[in-house]
């Protein structure tokens, strides 16, 4: 009986490997004049049909004219036509579809390889009634059972489950491993379940298909997130690849135009893999997929199948690739799911994503070049041709030089010397705007110098910084936010750099971002009702998501489709760092053991520290307080819960520059280690004196690291005077500690106490000159008013303090008299 296997690797094919291996003759004739070698699909033949004139009846000769007709070596006429082969005698079976096509090589030529559905010449014919009854969705499987009147057994497999999920509350941190054995077990007791009806032996595959494709629907997203949380790190890595990419184009991996009507319909078909939780449904979308590319007049190679799945992928708003792909590889336990076809269905998306990893994909350029020639000097990087371009002036009557006034000639257009800083392309790009798309450092620097305009927006509503952070360069980010560039730009879309650098997953650029701007808003939703949180959370940036979270995002924003950040949390990880914040922004437990907590309740204040309920605490807090003024490290780090090896082996130095990320830097970042009893590091004395504000009062500038390093807020203010640590740093001239209090990316160095002074206040009231120096270079505001109506500048001008009055007349927009 012809089986009807599906060919997936044709050098396996029973039929070309007798070509090969008692043919070589025909193989170097097909590959020196064209001829074409057909191989019928893998079973079409059994091994006593395979002989020569079968061989020959299937090896098409190109004829003179016209170029779609072939002759065979028999001497039977055929042609092509579109993805069929049709004989010229009248059979009702005489159209063979042509499955795919292959290219093999042999030395320097090559060759043509159709895989056709069928033999050609021959009286057999497929009948529907002798395909195998295999069920090809969940809604297939539970006909399946429950036409064999086992519809009562599903409700013991819905419990089996249950109860799996619930005794295995853990699944979601288990390894893969774990995983595939706890999930084979639970397949192994519903099939006993299933199978003590010996009547049912005849269908046992049926069976086992539709048992465990129920057992997956019941277990429903518990074992996607399972596998979601295995993959989470992969899937990020890879969505930051396809994120990056999103700008190619089908000319660009070499697609033909005449696919686009099926790659559309294709798109819509493979949108919907996420929908399904089981893995027939999801082998059935893919097939689906494969039908809506196959099933139409233009023929396709298997070169062409990956192409066109490499671009599905890239468009598609899928982020978890990864995941999908190892659950169809790795939770696959009955057997007859496990078909050729299945596979070659796997196979094809597994290929498509190893080459969007690959090194191949990543040297694939767009090929939406620049027209304009300055232009093109930025995007070949020619620094030397743009800034002689730039230099360049055309004097007056200058189009006497030129072959006539509108030609376009090479000569004529360097003879043309109209380029300005502020030109655009045609996409309403300015040269800047370009320059930072392409990461050009040098290019940046020179067009800011020549006065081009930071805020010049395309016809996308985006500013250079945009462009910067959206492709990943942190340079030029860091250089466009110095020269004062509006951080919170919107575009057409409403999004932000940051919107940008976290959907692109450019955590460099995000970490830069909170370094380099204090008025950086961090809860900016975009038309689609989006926070950069949304973003970071959809695309499983791991990474981001925490800067996000430590630097105040709020978790309880929904977008326009009335979502919350942790609603769209597709593994175990990132649902867990959503969850570990409240509303407030306060941790509700510890994270990586950051965030000290205390058994003792507490009362805590936006504004102000902690405050402890309970006398011992008190008396707790106060010790702690007093050991800071002593100067008393160990003690200090007792009652804070750190370890007193760990503080004095911390090393303190600076990082090798302020965002790095190296091994060295990071075991920096982490600060001292810490034990489980400690007092909060945000806690207060009944005045409301935090350790902060005594370590800065007193300057102790070591401790104070290692508080601000342990997230002790910088802001929070005593109760009667509301001063801040950077009140009294600068009120006790601890210059250490202002520089360190200072350069925290979220301390208000414009803090206003009590009467309304700053710590800049205080520090020119003391004449304290590098005090000044380091509060100006770290954005302090001199025209700020007290609440008598008193500037710095003026207190400055009545105690005639000229030095001082020397640092702020830069500084200030007031008149100096």
């Amino acid at each position: 009986m012809w089986g009807l296997q599906y060919d997936e690797n044709l050098s396996d094919n029973p039929f070309f490997q007798e070509i090969l291996a008692n043919h070589g003759d025909i193989v170097r004739r097909a590959s020196q004049e064209q001829w074409i070698i057909c191989i019928p699909r893998a079973g079409a033949f059994e091994a006593s049909e395979i002989n020569s004139e079968t061989i020959f009846d299937h090896i098409l000769v190109p004829s003179a004219t016209p170029h779609e007709y072939f002759c065979t070596l028999t001497k039977k006429q055929v042609w092509i036509r579109n993805k069929e082969i049709v004989t010229v005698e009248d059979r009702p079976n005489g159209t063979i579809r042509v499955l795919f096509e292959e290219t093999f090589y042999i030395e320097d030529l090559k060759y043509l390889v159709f895989c056709l559905e069928r033999p050609l010449f021959m009286d057999r014919i497929i009948c529907d009634a002798h395909r195998p009854n295999v069920p090809e969705t969940l809604h297939d499987c539970i006909d399946f059972l429950w036409g064999k009147n086992l519809g009562h057994v599903l409700g013991k497999v819905q419990r089996l489950c249950a109860s799996f999920v619930e005794q295995n509350r853990g699944f979601a941190t288990e390894n893969l491993q774990s995983q595939r054995d706890l999930v084979g077990s639970l397949y192994s007791q519903c099939l006993q379940v299933i199978l003590k009806n010996q009547k049912l032996s005849g269908e046992c595959e049926n069976l086992k298909l539709a048992v465990e494709t129920y057992m997956q629907s019941c277990l429903d997203k518990t074992l996607i997130k399972a596998v979601n949380t295995v993959t989470c790190f992969k899937d990020a890595s890879f969505n930051k690849i396809v994120r990056n990419s999103s700008d190619l184009q089908l000319k660009d991996l070499n697609i033909a135009n005449k696919f686009c009507d099926i790659i559309t319909n294709a798109k819509i078909e493979l949108s919907k893999i996420n929908n399904y939780v089981t893995i027939l449904d999801k082998v059935n979308c893919l097939k689906l997929t494969f039908n809506h590319l196959y099933n139409t007049n233009v023929c396709l190679t298997s070169d062409d199948i990956l192409q066109i799945f490499v671009f599905l992928i890239i468009k598609l708003n899928i982020n978890n690739w990864t995941s999908n792909l190892v659950y169809l590889t790795q939770f696959q336990f009955s057997t007859l799911n496990v078909s050729n076809e299945s596979n070659f269905l796997v196979t094809t998306l597994e290929a498509a994503l190893e080459f969007v990893k690959s090194s191949q994909f990543a040297q694939i350029k767009s090929s939406q070049q620049p027209m304009n020639r300055i232009f093109q000097t930025i995007a070949t990087n020619d620094s030397a041709q743009l800034r002689d371009l730039l230099k360049y002036k055309r004097t007056a009557g200058s189009d006497t030089n030129l072959c006539h006034p509108l030609c376009d000639c090479d000569s004529c257009r360097s003879a043309d010397s109209s380029h300005d800083v502020a030109m655009t392309n045609e996409k309403g790009q300015s040269l800047l705007t370009f320059a930072a798309l392409f990461g050009r450092c040098e290019m940046v620097e020179l067009l800011m110098g020549m006065g081009a305009e930071v805020e010049t927006r395309d016809y996308f509503g985006k500013a250079p910084l945009h462009y910067a952070a959206m492709k990943g360069h942190q340079d030029v980010l860091l250089i466009l936010v110095n020269r004062k560039a509006e951080v919170n730009a919107k575009d057409h879309d409403g999004n932000t750099p940051l919107h940008l650098a976290c959907s692109n997953g450019h955590e460099s650029c995000v970490k830069a971002l909170f370094y380099t701007c204090r008025n950086l808003d961090v809860d900016c939703v975009n038309k689609r009702g989006e926070t950069p949180l949304h973003l970071a959370v959809k695309w499983n940036y791991v990474g981001i998501l925490r800067i996000l979270l430590e630097n105040h995002a709020i978790a309880a924003i929904a977008n326009k489709k009335n979502q919350l950040p942790v609603n769209l949390a597709q593994n175990y990880y990132t649902e867990k760092l959503l969850r570990q914040y409240n509303k407030n922004l306060e941790p509700t437990q510890e994270i990586g053991g950051l965030y000290p907590t205390s058994d003792t309740k507490t009362v805590a204040c936006k504004e102000h520290g902690i405050r402890p309920k309970g006398l011992e605490l008190i008396k707790k807090i106060d010790l702690l307080l007093k050991a800071i003024e002593n100067n008393d490290l160990p003690l200090t780090c007792f009652y804070l819960g750190f370890s007193t090896d760990s503080s004095s082996d911390y090393n303190f130095q600076s990082k090798c520059h302020p965002l790095c990320n190296c091994e060295k830097c990071e075991d920096r970042d982490e600060g001292p280690r810490k034990v489980v009893d400690r007092i909060n590091v945000n806690s207060c004395n009944i005045d409301g004196f935090t350790p902060l504000h005594f370590a800065a009062k007193f300057g102790r500038t070591e401790l104070l690291r290692i508080l601000l390093d342990c997230r002790a807020l910088p802001n929070l203010k005593t109760y009667k005077t509301l001063q801040s640590p950077l009140h009294l740093a600068c009120i006790h001239q601890r210059l250490p500690a202002v520089k360190e209090l200072a350069k925290c990316a979220n301390c208000d160095v414009d803090s206003q106490d009590y009467k309304g002074n700053t710590p800049l206040y205080y520090a020119c009231v003391k004449n304290d000159a590098r005090i000044v120096e380091a509060l100006l270079n770290n954005g302090a505001n001199c025209d700020v008013r007290n609440h008598q109506g008193h500037s710095v500048i003026k207190e400055v001008q009545e105690k005639r303090l000229y030095g001082i009055s020397a640092l702020l007349k830069d500084e200030a927009s007031e008149d100096f008299l």
